[in-house]
């Protein structure tokens, strides 16, 4: 178990803690345009240090801290180091935020304090107990019953532990309060995430205590379960810090996808009858799940489908009426130059008409396509014909017809 735990955690530990860096680096340019922010310094303390410390912890940094400088088992002390100061930042960052103005100066000190009392205790029980070898996986099993060593784990695990206690108390229960569903959403991921770390937490002192009591049944709980629970929770958290970063764009995202899936059958059905519009030949007539560069790929499927649109013009009958900004009269009509095109219809004189919407802004013409392509699938049918039901009568119908 140790072994495969040790290349997993070479893994993931090291993802976990580039992650954490790379929110620093995002948080750190919003910190430049707003230097009096302490909660934000709070915060670009903490992810930093959350991000050291799982880069402490990944196994093969943590032999090599050891055999750099001939103290074994240092990455322990160092890692564990940077997540309580990183724990610290985070409870610093809280007060700020809900704690009285004339309060918070004095409410900080008091909590840096207790944070430094916590780290001189740890280095004095780490540097006070004898413990050989390298052990970056199961080092709290594995030094518990050691007087200093274990008391060590114990500061490390009740400190950090009642750090995540705090800010899933004081994250939650004010969110509920808040009509902003960013800071909304932010507060709350910020509260799930220490729940799962407390798991880390539970996990530790499971394998601890089981040692305690002579048995090592319970050191995979500690060894396995308990590091994964900090990495999930970590990465929830770093979810609710960067709410305002990936919100936006996952929901411009969405959008595309969607409006790429929407407008793909019109524009098959184009590239069906005049395959020379396709700058990339599609695989199926099936929207593909993904898609490379999607704003790009939409912004082309746009010009396709103007391309497309207007290679039907010549075969729309001279007493078609332009569509103008009636989506259901453009769908009709492109239906109808596609079946003629298709059955190879001689071409007309309707060759001088644009006879479709015109803008120069983009996002106002996506969703008049879009429009058009949800009406497309109404009017041509599942035969292709050019219209459905309710469109074989008045002067559209006998202007499609014609000819």
């Amino acid at each position: 178990m140790i072994a495969g735990t040790t290349e997993l955690f070479n893994v993931t530990h090291l993802l976990c803690g580039i992650i954490n860096m790379l929110v620093f680096g995002a948080k750190l340019r919003d910190l430049r345009n707003d230097r009096g922010n302490w909660a934000l310094r709070a915060m670009c303390a903490a992810r930093v240090c959350n991000g050291l410390a799982f880069i402490c912890l990944t196994p093969f940094v943590y032999v090599a801290i050891g055999q750099a400088t001939g103290i074994d088992n240092l990455g322990a002390l160092i890692g564990d180091s940077f997540v309580i100061t990183g724990a610290c930042g985070t409870h610093v960052m809280l007060v700020v935020w809900f704690t009285e103005p004339c309060r918070v100066g004095r409410m900080v000190r008091a909590v840096i304090c207790g944070y430094v009392l916590a780290l001189l205790l740890m280095a004095v029980f780490f540097l006070s107990a004898d413990l050989p070898g390298e052990n970056p996986v199961d080092f709290e099993v594995r030094y518990a019953s050691l007087r200093t060593g274990g008391y060590f784990c114990i500061v490390f695990c009740l400190t950090y532990g009642l750090n995540l206690v705090n800010t899933a108390v004081r994250t939650w229960p004010p969110s509920r309060s808040l009509s902003r569903p960013q800071l909304r959403s932010s507060l709350r991921l910020c509260a799930v995430g220490s729940v799962f770390v407390i798991g880390f937490i539970s996990g530790k002192l499971l394998g601890i205590i089981g040692r305690w009591s002579g048995t090592g049944h319970l050191d995979v709980a500690a060894v396995l379960i308990s590091p994964l629970f900090a990495e999930v929770g970590s990465l929830v958290i770093v979810g609710g810090y960067t709410v305002s970063l990936w919100r936006r764009r996952v929901a411009d995202s969405l959008t595309r996808i969607r409006s790429y899936r929407r407008l793909y059958p019109l524009w098959y059905a184009l590239y069906e009858v005049t395959p020379s519009i396709a700058l990339y030949e599609p695989r199926s007539g099936s929207a593909p799940l993904w898609v490379p560069r999607l704003e790009t790929r939409l912004y082309r499927l746009i010009i396709e489908i103007r391309d497309g649109r207007r290679s039907l013009v010549p075969y729309l009958c001279a007493g078609a009426p332009d569509a103008g900004a009636d989506a259901r009269l453009e769908a009709a009509l492109m239906a109808e130059g596609i079946r003629r095109k298709r059955l190879g219809a001689p071409v007309t004189d309707g060759a001088d008409r644009r006879g479709t919407f015109d803008c120069d802004d983009l996002a106002a013409e996506l969703a008049w396509w879009e429009l058009v392509a949800a009406a497309f699938a109404e009017v041509r049918g599942p035969a292709g014909a050019a219209w459905s039901e309710g469109w074989d009568e008045g002067p559209v119908a006998a202007a499609l017809t014609e000819g």
